[in-house]
C-alpha cells in the first residue's frame, strides 16, 4: 500500500502535504512543528519535538510516486548529521510515502547501531499503522470486509489518498485481471458522495482511464427496494433523488453482483439465502442496519430456511421449540442476526464432531444436544440483551408491538470447596408512551391512570402478575370512564384466577358484568373459574350467557361442550372447590 498528496499545483501538493504529516507526526507523539519553506511540494522538511521528552527531531518526508533510492537517504543524512554535530540531542527521521527500494532498505541496515538509534527511516507501511491505531483509519482487515460486503468483483491495488477535503481510500477493482474501475472510500470505510468520488478521479491521473463504481448510489439503489416490491428504474431514481443515469449504472452493478434481479421493466431484491446474507453483511453494524432490520425483505428472509441454514453452520439438533425460540430472538435482535450468520463456529463444531464419533445411546446424545441447544440460545440471549440496552432498538420493538420486557439474570460461581456467588438480578422496562411530567427514575407520573390498564397488560404478559393487579387497581380507583373499568375488572379477574385466587376472581367478573351485561369476555372468563373449581354446572351457564351475546363465539362453545362433558361423566355430589 502507497500514499499519494492530491491537489491542483505544487504549491497546494506542498501544503497538503505537510498538514499531512503533521498529522502522523502528532500521532507519533510530536508536536510544534516547523517547516522548511524551501521544499518543494513532492517532499518537505519538519522541525517538531518529543510532546512527553521534549527531544527534537528533523523530519525529511518525500511523497514520490516511487519508492526511494538510496541517494535520497544519503543525502538527508549528510544534512541531518550537520545539526546534530550542533545539537547532539536531535533525532533524524526520514518519511517516504512511496516506500523504499530493497538496497536503501539493505544501505539503511548496515550503518552502525548508534546511527540507527537517533536516525530512522519509515515507510507508508509504517504511516498507515500509525493512523490505523490512532483510529484516523480503519485497518486493512477491516477494510477488506466492509469492501467484500459491498462488491463482488475481484480487487486490485489499494492506496491511500490525501486531499483538501480529507483522507480517503482508493480501491482498484478488476474485471478479468485488468483493472477497470475504483471505488472510493472514508478513512472508516465508508461512503462518500459522487462529487468527493469525481474530484478525486480528477486529481489522481492513475484514474484517468478507470470508471467510478460508485457504491453510495449503489446502497440507495439497495435500500430503496428494501419494501420488498418491483420498481422501476426511474421509480429508484425518485426515491434516492439520483439522476436516472446513475441509477441504471448502479442496478447494472448490483446485477451482476446478484443483489437485484430484474423483471420487465421492474427491478427488485434478489430473494436467494446468499444475497440475503451478503446484505446482511453489509448493512448489520451500518447506520442504516435498522432500515434493514425492520424492511419487508428482511421479514420475509427471515424465516425457518434461515433457522436450518443455522443448524448446518453451526451443527446443532434443534427441536421445534427451539426452532421457535431462535426465530423469534432473530426478528427482535440484529446482534443475533449477526452472530447467527458470522459468529464463531469453531466451538459448535468441534463439539458436534466429538457427539458423532463418541456411541452414546439416544438418552445421553438428547442430553448433551439440549445442553448444546441451551448454551446456544444462551449467547443469543446475551446478544440481546445488549441491543436492548440501545436506544435503536425502540423502533425495531414497536415493528414487533413489544410493549415492555423483564430481564432475569442468574450467576453461581464454585470453588472445589465451596460456593464463592451466587446472585440473582432481575429488571422490567415499559416502552409505552406516556403522558404529564415524569421524575428522573420514574416509569409514569401518577396522574397517567389511562395507561395503567396497558401495563397492567404488559406486565402479566411477562409474568408480573401481582404488579399487573396493582396496576388495574390503579384504574378502578382512579378512573370513571366505563370502557377502561369493565376492561380492568375483566384482566383483574384473569390475574387472580392465574394466581388461583378463584372467588376474588369472580367479584372480578361480576364487576364487570354490572358495567356491561353483555360483555361476553367476563361471562367467559368468569365460565373458566368455574370449571376450574370443578363447578360445571355454573360454567356451562356462564358459557350459554356468552354465546347468547355472540353464537359465533367459538372458544365458549367449546368450553361448554368440554364442560358438559365432564359434568356427565364426573360422579354425583362432587366435591366443589372453594
Amino acid at each position: 500500500m502507497y500514499i499519494k498528496i492530491l491537489a491542483n499545483n505544487r504549491k497546494e501538493k506542498g501544503d497538503l502535504f505537510e498538514e499531512f504529516m503533521e498529522k502522523v507526526l502528532d500521532s507519533a507523539g510530536y508536536e510544534d512543528f516547523r517547516r522548511d519553506v524551501r521544499k518543494t511540494g513532492r517532499q518537505i522538511d519538519l522541525y517538531a519535538k518529543n510532546k512527553v521528552t521534549g527531544q527534537p527531531i528533523l523530519c525529511e518526508c518525500k511523497a514520490h510516486e516511487r519508492p526511494i533510492g538510496t541517494g535520497d537517504i544519503n543525502k538527508f543524512y549528510g544534512i541531518y548529521d550537520r545539526e546534530y554535530r550542533q545539537n547532539n540531542t536531535l533525532a533524524g527521521l526520514f518519511f517516504s510515502l512511496s516506500g523504499f527500494i530493497a538496497t536503501t532498505i539493505a544501505y539503511y541496515d548496515e550503518m552502525p547501531l548508534e546511527v540507527k538509534r537517533r536516525f530512522v527511516i519509515r515507510d507508508d507501511k509504517f504511516i498507515s499503522s500509525i493512523l490505523t491505531k490512532s483510529k484516523i483509519i480503519a485497518s486493512e482487515d477491516k477494510l477488506d470486509y466492509i469492501i467484500k460486503s459491498r462488491i463482488k468483483h475481484n480487487l486490485g491495488k489499494r492506496y491511500l489518498v490525501y486531499a483538501s477535503t480529507g483522507i480517503y481510500w482508493v480501491q482498484i477493482v478488476e474485471t478479468e485481471n485488468k483493472a477497470t474501475h475504483y471505488i472510493v472510500l472514508g478513512p472508516k470505510g465508508e461512503e462518500v458522495s459522487k462529487y468527493i468520488c469525481t474530484e478525486i478521479g480528477s486529481l489522481d491521473k492513475e484514474l484517468s482511464y478507470l470508471e467510478l463504481l460508485d457504491i453510495y448510489a449503489m446502497r440507495k439503489t439497495l435500500m430503496a427496494l428494501f419494501d420488498g416490491t418491483n420498481k422501476t428504474p426511474e421509480e429508484i431514481s425518485k426515491k434516492t433523488k439520483e439522476s436516472i443515469e446513475t441509477v441504471l449504472l448502479a442496478l447494472q452493478d448490483l446485477l451482476a453482483q446478484n443483489f437485484v434481479s430484474k423483471g420487465n421493466p421492474t427491478y427488485h431484491l434478489s430473494k436467494d439465502p446468499n444475497t440475503f446474507i451478503n446484505l446482511a453483511r453489509q448493512f448489520l453494524g451500518s447506520e442504516n442496519e435498522n432500515e434493514f432490520f425492520i424492511s419487508q425483505y428482511s421479514d420475509e428472509m427471515m424465516n425457518l430456511n434461515l433457522i436450518e441454514y443455522c443448524e448446518y453452520r453451526f451443527g446443532l439438533e434443534l427441536d421445534t421449540q427451539a426452532k421457535e425460540i431462535v426465530l423469534r430472538l432473530i426478528r427482535i435482535s440484529p446482534s443475533v442476526l449477526h452472530e447467527i450468520l458470522f459468529g464463531s463456529i469453531e466451538k459448535h463444531r468441534t463439539t458436534d464432531k466429538h457427539i458423532k464419533e463418541l456411541k452414546l445411546s439416544e438418552i445421553e446424545h438428547m442430553k448433551i444436544r439440549k445442553s448444546q441447544t441451551e448454551e446456544f440460545i444462551g449467547t443469543l440471549i446475551r446478544k440481546l440483551i445488549v441491543d436492548l440496552d440501545k436506544l435503536s432498538s425502540k423502533d425495531i420493538l414497536n415493528k414487533r408491538e413489544i410493549k415492555g420486557w423483564r430481564t432475569q439474570i442468574a450467576v453461581d460461581l464454585a470453588r472445589l470447596d465451596s460456593r464463592y456467588l451466587s446472585v440473582k438480578a432481575e429488571g422490567v422496562i415499559m416502552i409505552m408512551p406516556a403522558t404529564g411530567k415524569i421524575e428522573r427514575g420514574q416509569l409514569v407520573s401518577v396522574t397517567n391512570y389511562d395507561l395503567f390498564g396497558n401495563i397492567g397488560l404488559v406486565l402479566f404478559n411477562l409474568g408480573k402478575i401481582k404488579e399487573a393487579i396493582e396496576c388495574y387497581d390503579k384504574v378502578i380507583t382512579n378512573v370513571t370512564d366505563v370502557g377502561q373499568l369493565k376492561v380492568a375488572w375483566t384482566n383483574k379477574g384473569l390475574a387472580l384466577a392465574t394466581l388461583k385466587e378463584y372467588e376474588k376472581a369472580i367479584e372480578c367478573y361480576n364487576k364487570a358484568i354490572e358495567i356491561d351485561s353483555r360483555l361476553k369476555e367476563a361471562w367467559y372468563n368468569k365460565g373458566l373459574v368455574y370449571a376450574l373449581k370443578g363447578n360445571y354446572q355454573d360454567a356451562i351457564a356462564c358459557y350459554s350467557k356468552a354465546l347468547e351475546i355472540d353464537p359465533q363465539y367459538s372458544n365458549a362453545l367449546i368450553e361448554k361442550q368440554k364442560s358438559t362433558h365432564l359434568l356427565k361423566s364426573s360422579p354425583k355430589n362432587s366435591l366443589i372447590i372453594n
